[in-house]
C-alpha cells in the first residue's frame, strides 16, 4: 500500500511500476502475508488506480501486503 504512495509521489515524464514475477504466489504463499501492516495501512489503500488496479485487487483479495524484504 505504501509502494503505491510511494510510485504517485514521483513526478517524471515516464515511469513504470516494477511488477515483480509471479507475485500472486507471493501473496498466496501465508508465509508471506503480512495482516498486521495491511491492517495498519488499510485506511491509504486507493479504491482504484489508472495503472496499479491489478496490485489493489491482490491486496484486497488476500487482505494482506508482502513487504518488499521477501522479494529477491
Amino acid at each position: 500500500i505504501e509502494a503505491i504512495r510511494i510510485y504517485d509521489s514521483f513526478r517524471c515524464k515516464s515511469k513504470e511500476f516494477f511488477k515483480y514475477p509471479d507475485i500472486e504466489k507471493l501473496f498466496a504463499n501465508s508465509n508471506y502475508q503480512n495482516r498486521e501492516l495491511f491492517r495498519k495501512q488499510l485506511y491509504k489503500l486507493p479504491k482504484n488506480h489508472s495503472e496499479l488496479n491489478w496490485l489493489i485487487k491482490l491486496i484486497k483479495n488476500y487482505s494482506a501486503v508482502i513487504e518488499q524484504e521477501v522479494l529477491k
